[in-house]
């Protein structure tokens, strides 16, 4: 009976593949097994914008690892051990190959070392050699009795190992197989004959990894204990694998205390060993192949890790990689794709860093492959600024690029009352960034009142096909008042300024002839106003321009009250320097309103009262 095993994904590697070309990092594993990483997205050197307000950004990252089909390392022995007890025979509820009640266990066990021989045969097989022993035993006498089997079928024979595909006789049938297919079985159970077995044909085996295949359905009953078992030839590289087979056995039953099938699978030296419980002895066939592929050194993609600078390298989680690692158990080359979230990144340049670890017939080994990208955020000062213009007509803003290093454009832009103002950047003309990330923009408006209002900076960096924009305020004040004045003029005539009869108490004026007027460190004396009041009962005379001559008669108890002067109001009379005539009950005071609205200081104009 044959039956091909449906998993000859688990034991095999084969030769060398090239891979597609790529910007991948490569090494080789140390069986010559090519491994690839590929931190594809973002890419090197790639530039990222840290979202305004924000003091850190996550970022996807995205790649593909790749373990190709590794070199064929023909380094494993292989050795069934199988139970040809009497239950063996057993029938009932019995099938490993489709047609239920026409096998035995025997059959199935059978099956099930064939179809890890056919799947040791193929290609990329790492299975160099194998062996058969058999135990059964006599309760008679307490008799243990075990064989290991002659597999070399030829006229030369005898041999305890020999190669998976080896047909000794020529007669069409491997001789494992032949060997396998023809035990029979009766008598008691013995566990300790069979690792005897096992540990004597090992004593042949030339390979740097063993497998020992241990079937049985029954209790172990006869001979040493298996504890007192002290091979001589399981080294650190055997692995013992052990199969309870059908219903009524488990892996931990030891009734008579010889030992248990966890104990016989103990007798590994390795960490791979272990026991299998198999009830349905249709699946046995299938559970040998994967349990030996399992322990069989091949192609596996066993990890995939991330580093960001000088941390400590973590594991991908499972979620973010698009197959289950380790990957391990086919022939083929193994390829896994991740897209992970890399959190919490500060400006500045960061070395993002995925190693991928695999392993071969060699041993283990990793690739990583690294990259740098920029995280880059702006900042600008002052947020808001105010100037007396007529004290400083300039301003400065500076912007900051965290975490750049330099070189770095930043773009400013002036609107609002001022819009479209020119300036220069410092330290570097270009508007480009220091070692140290900052530059500097400063700009002037006229002295003038058309510059007073706000203005808005936008200061702009685009980097990496983002951009992010900080738009600063800056208001241009004048608080400054005007300084009024009311300096004695001519007479009507412009002839001459009439002289004061005296000083102090008799005025600086008596005739009352005076030219308002102001000055102003922004607002042009044209666009001053000038108001006469009469200190007196407080009547506003105006708004008058600088250079505006007046004649003021203190009239006590008049109706205060202003009129264009004779011959300025075309009403006969010559006089034209003086143009107003302007009554009130006490002294005249001038005041000067400049653009601003600023109101300066009460200038003076004293005259006599009226005579009685």
């Amino acid at each position: 009976m044959r039956r091909t095993a449906s998993l000859l994904v688990a034991i095999g590697l084969v030769a060398i593949q090239t891979l597609p070309a790529s910007g991948l990092t490569t090494t080789n594993l140390p069986g010559g097994t090519p491994i690839e990483v590929d931190n594809t997205n973002p890419v090197d050197g790639d530039i990222f914008l840290i979202p305004l307000g924000n003091a850190t950004i996550d970022i996807l990252d995205e790649g593909t690892a790749r373990l190709g089909a590794g070199e064929i390392v023909k380094d494993t022995t292989i050795v069934y051990i199988m139970d040809v007890s009497g239950s063996m025979n057993e029938t009932s509820g019995v099938d490993c190959d489709g047609v239920t009640g026409f096998d035995s266990r025997l059959d199935c066990e059978k099956a099930g070392v064939m179809a890890a021989n056919e799947t040791a045969q193929i290609a990329n097989s790492p299975v160099d050699e194998t062996g058969i022993g058999a135990f059964a035993g006599n309760e008679v006498g307490d008799i243990c009795m075990s064989t290991a089997h002659d597999v070399d079928l030829s006229a030369a024979g005898p041999q305890l190992i020999v190669a998976p595909d080896y047909d000794g006789n020529t007669n069409g049938v491997v001789d494992i197989e032949e060997v396998a297919t023809g035990l029979t079985a009766s008598g008691a159970t013995c566990y300790s004959g069979g690792l005897q077995r096992a540990d004597e044909i090992l004593a042949e085996s030339t390979n740097g990894t063993n497998i020992v295949v241990f079937l049985s359905d029954g209790i172990n009953n006869i001979g040493s204990t298996v504890g007192s078992f002290s091979p001589a030839n399981f080294g650190s590289n055997t692995t013992v694998l052990a199969f309870a087979l059908g219903a009524g056995v488990s892996c931990t039953t030891d009734n008579f205390g010889l030992g248990s099938l966890n104990d016989v699978a103990a007798t590994s030296t390795s960490d791979a060993g272990g026991c299998r419980e198999v009830t349905n002895l249709s699946d046995l066939a299938d559970e040998v192949t994967a349990a030996i592929g399992s322990t069989t050194i091949g192609t596996t993609l066993e990890s995939l890790e991330i580093s960001v600078d000088t941390g400590q390298a973590t594991p991908i989680p499972p979620d973010d990689i698009d197959v289950t690692l380790p990957l391990n158990g086919d022939s083929a080359a193994k390829t896994a794709t991740y897209s992970t979230l890399v959190t919490g990144l500060e400006p500045g340049s960061h070395d993002i860093c995925v190693t991928a670890t695999g392993s071969d017939s060699g041993g283990e080994g990793s690739v990583t492959d690294c990259k740098t990208i920029r995280l880059l955020q702006l900042k600008a000062t002052p947020p808001i600024a105010t100037n007396e213009l007529s004290v400083d007509s300039s301003h400065t803003v500076t912007a900051t690029v965290l975490g750049d290093s330099g070189g770095t454009l930043v773009d400013f832009a002036v609107g609002g009352q001022n819009a479209g103002a020119a300036g220069i950047c410092a330290p570097n003309p270009d508007c480009t960034t220091d070692a140290d990330g900052l530059v500097s923009f400063t700009y002037s408006v006229p002295v003038a009142p058309a510059s007073l209002g706000l203005d808005f900076v936008t200061v702009t960096l685009a980097a990496g096909g983002e951009s992010q924009s900080i738009e600063l305020t800056k208001e241009w004040v004048d608080t400054t008042p005007p300084a009024g004045a009311c300096v004695e003029t001519v007479n009507p005539a412009g002839k001459k300024i009439p002289k004061a009869p005296g000083k102090g108490g008799q005025g600086q004026n008596q005739d009352g002839f005076y030219e308002v007027g102001a000055e102003d460190d922004l607002s042009p004396t044209d666009l001053i106003q000038l108001f006469v009041i009469d200190s007196a009962s407080g009547a506003r005379f105006g708004p008058f321009s600088d250079g505006t001559r007046i004649k003021y008669t203190e009239a006590n108890g008049a109706n205060p009250r202003v009129r264009p002067m004779a011959g300025n109001n075309g009403r006969g009379g010559s006089a034209t320097a003086v143009d107003y005539h302007i009554w009130g009950n006490g002294d005249a005071e001038v005041i000067a309103v400049d653009v601003a609205g600023n109101t300066g200081p009460t200038a003076s104009c004293l005259v006599p009262p009226a005579p009685k």
